[in-house]
């Protein structure tokens, strides 16, 4: 297990195991810039999914689905629909909508979610959206 405090949401214990974050990539330089930002060893949290980053959590793949339309609340909500998925930090990433969190724990959601290409692939089914999957 982890533990973790993020800003003023608090302090938690998260337990190993694999988590789906839904962000987007809307400031200056898009996709390509949060990338690079996530790629530089972390340093200072900037956004809640820093806090991660420098407690050592490791991203292992990135989706992302092009176009204007902000989705990253649909698919937060599709996510927490998953058989066994959970939200373990209230708020997470979701300080600039209404959405319970941003943040879905998945290693109780079955076999066929093992991996987060599958995870990813899933919910772009539901919610028919084309999906790029990129493994790290």
């Amino acid at each position: 297990p982890c533990r973790l405090t993020v800003g003023a949401l608090g302090t938690f214990t998260l337990p190993q195991g694999l988590y789906l974050y839904l962000g987007s990539a809307r400031g200056p330089g898009g996709l390509a810039a949060r990338l690079a930002h996530h790629r530089r060893p972390p340093t200072r949290p900037h956004w809640h999914v820093d806090y991660l980053r420098v407690a050592g959590a490791r991203p292992v793949a990135v989706g992302w689905a092009e176009g204007e339309a902000r989705r990253e609340c649909a698919w937060a909500r599709e996510a927490l629909t998953l058989p066994g998925a959970e939200g373990p930090i209230p708020r997470f990433g979701a300080s600039d909508c209404r959405c319970p969190t941003h943040l879905i724990f998945l290693d109780a959601a079955g076999e066929a979610m093992r991996t987060p290409q599958a995870v990813l692939e899933a919910l772009a089914r539901r919610l028919d959206v084309p999906l790029t999957c990129l493994l790290l």
